[in-house]
């Protein structure tokens, strides 16, 4: 798109939009300012603007995976295998 069919629906959106506002003595300035836009301005020809396209966002890292629960070992039998209740206070 051309920086003149920008500046024309700026004012049509925003009658009162002044780049020098900003500080910018030209619309092409502050464009180029902004560091937002591909511009291609071809010797003789009108400069032509577009939006750079969005950087892909960062990869997100994973959570460590947990470890696996480990089965008791062969010697040691689970309360829930043994007939007496794990809080029997009276063994």
């Amino acid at each position: 798109m051309t920086l003149g069919e920008v500046g024309r629906q700026i004012t049509n959106v925003a009658p009162d939009f002044d780049q020098r506002t900003y500080g910018f003595r030209t619309l092409g300035e502050l464009v180029r300012r902004t560091n937002a836009f591909e511009i291609d301005h071809p010797k003789g020809g009108s400069m032509r603007i577009r939006i750079k396209p969005a950087a892909a966002p960062a990869p997100r890292r994973r959570a460590p995976r947990r470890r696996a629960e480990q089965k008791p070992s062969e010697g040691t039998a689970r309360a829930a295998d043994r007939s007496e209740s794990p809080l029997d206070l009276n063994q």
